[in-house]
C-alpha cells in the first residue's frame, strides 16, 4: 500500500500528504509499542535509539528487497527479522 502512496504521491499532492499522515501513524503506533516495551530492551538503547531500529528493520521496503530482489522466502526473512530485532534490541541473559 505504501508503494502505491509513494508513486502517487510524486504526482498528487492529497496522495502526498495522506502517504505522510500514515507514515506518521505509523512512527506514533510503533514508539507507543517500543515505550511499554523498553523494560526488555537493551540499557545503553534510548527509546528514540530503539524506535529508530525497529522502524528501520521492519520497513517493508527491506522485505522487499529481501524476498522479491534477493530470493529470500517469507519465512526465511521472518527468521532474520527475528533473531535481528533480538540480537539490536533485547538484553542478553
Amino acid at each position: 500500500m505504501i508503494a502505491i502512496y509513494r508513486g502517487a504521491a510524486a504526482t498528487d499532492s492529497e496522495a502526498a500528504t495522506e502517504l505522510h499522515s500514515a507514515l506518521q501513524g505509523r512512527r506514533t503506533h510503533l514508539n507507543h509499542f517500543i515505550e511499554a516495551s523498553s523494560t526488555f530492551f537493551r540499557q545503553e538503547l534510548t527509546t528514540a535509539q530503539a524506535s529508530a531500529i525497529f522502524r528501520a528493520l521492519t520497513l517493508a521496503e527491506l522485505y522487499e528487497e529481501l524476498t522479491t530482489y534477493s530470493g529470500w522466502s517469507a519465512d526465511d526473512y521472518e527468521q532474520w527479522l527475528a533473531q535481528t530485532l533480538k540480537q539490536q534490541l533485547l538484553m542478553q541473559k
